[in-house]
């Protein structure tokens, strides 16, 4: 079916496989992850904000979005995969909530700017050789203030790069990435992955960008 494609598209295609199966089925749940209720108790803890503009990049079928929109906060969520976008939506109002926005595109092809939260729930390894620049470009457009809260996969259990397409970070490398921020939380860790039926290796950060940030990696 995707024969020919670049790497991206075939994962792309991929996931919209896995979240079109079955409209009433969550592929990953319908709870937020751990690292987006983190990411919203430092939020509280650093801001002290009642309501964050939150960017969602990769949201996939929107267990975190939803719960965001659900908090009370304004959420666009990034999406390449139609039907993971539309069953956010649909999550998103069953939790008695709505997303601000809802973007189906490529998440280099989104304006970063504007936002106070911004999220990657283990959705960057899928842009391959454009994972760290865009993250780059991520942390550049991020305002004085603002908060990240992102998930890697690593090296460490799944080695270079075991499928086209995919990008993993070394030992520590996520860390280095953010430095000049203030690091809030930093954890690698080896995770049970239930679609996989194998442990595998993650490194989560949530950082804020302060007013004596570095100047930007080249």
């Amino acid at each position: 079916m995707h024969d020919g494609a670049d790497p991206c598209s075939r994962l792309i295609g991929h996931w919209e496989e896995r979240f079109a199966e079955d409209a009433e089925t969550y592929f990953f749940g319908k709870e937020p992850s751990a690292l987006g209720r983190l990411a919203l108790r430092f939020w509280k803890l650093c801001r002290g904000d009642d309501t964050a503009r939150i960017l969602d990049l990769g949201c996939g079928e929107g267990r975190d979005a939803a719960w965001f929109a659900e908090q009370g906060h304004r959420v666009t969520a990034v999406e390449p995969a139609p039907s993971g976008l539309a069953k956010a939506h649909r999550l998103a109002e069953e939790r008695g909530a709505r997303l601000e926005t809802g973007l189906c595109c490529d998440m280099l092809e989104v304006d970063l700017a504007g936002y106070d939260l911004y999220f990657a729930g283990n959705s960057l390894n899928l842009l391959g050789r454009s994972c760290l620049p865009f993250l780059r470009r991520l942390r550049a457009a991020t305002p004085r203030g603002g908060l990240h809260a992102v998930r890697i996969a690593t090296r460490e259990s799944w080695g270079p790069d075991p499928r086209p397409g995919h990008y993993r970070f070394d030992h520590n490398e996520l860390k280095h990435e953010y430095r000049g921020w203030r690091l809030l939380y930093y954890g690698e860790d080896l995770i049970y992955v239930p679609h996989l039926d194998r442990l595998a290796s993650f490194a989560d950060i949530i950082a804020q960008k302060t007013r004596g940030a570095a100047r930007e990696p080249d």
